[in-house]
């Protein structure tokens, strides 16, 4: 079965995993929305994060986005060491509440960091290519100065020879 290595955001954070598909990875992200078509997850062909990812098949690493730190393993809820005290009563257990959905939440900050993030890059763009539309304009001050010259060169010897053949 051949893996590829996908990448998303979430947070803070940016999470990778090997897996042989989009809907693979997805569950190993835990997630119930499709993050590919939404823009917010991708392929990697980052050669670092591919080899992280591969040397651990169907795990999800993450490390703090935007960052050059190593990929580290999740951990999952449930294996979070719990506090040692007294046991909630089960009737107590039973009446509390589930904790509210956050994944529309962390899909609208995924989509802020996304568009703030081509905002960037666009702004970006354009800076660089007012830079070279800068350095064209020079340039062509430049050859029309020498051109200017060369024409009033001409217009000069011009004006003398007509003087010297007799015209006013």
């Amino acid at each position: 079965m051949r893996l590829k290595v996908y990448r998303t955001r979430a947070g803070f954070a940016e999470a990778i995993v090997a897996a042989p598909n989009q809907k693979a990875a997805l569950n190993a992200w835990g997630s119930r929305q499709n993050l590919f078509a939404e823009g917010l997850a991708d392929v990697v062909d980052d050669v670092e994060a591919v080899r992280a990812a591969t040397a651990h098949p169907g795990e999800v690493l993450q490390r703090a986005a935007g960052s050059a730190g190593p990929w580290t393993a999740t951990t999952p809820a449930a294996s979070i060491p719990q506090p040692k005290g007294r046991a909630e009563p089960a009737a107590a257990e039973a009446t509390r509440k589930a904790p509210p959905d956050r994944s529309r939440l962390t899909a609208a900050e995924q989509r802020l960091e996304v568009a703030e993030a081509e905002t960037r890059e666009a702004l970006a763009d354009l800076d660089r290519r007012r830079k070279a539309l800068e350095r064209e304009a020079d340039d062509i001050r430049k050859a029309g100065a020498k051109r200017s010259k060369a024409a009033e060169r001409e217009l000069q010897a011009a004006h003398k020879a007509y003087r010297a053949a007799g015209g006013k």
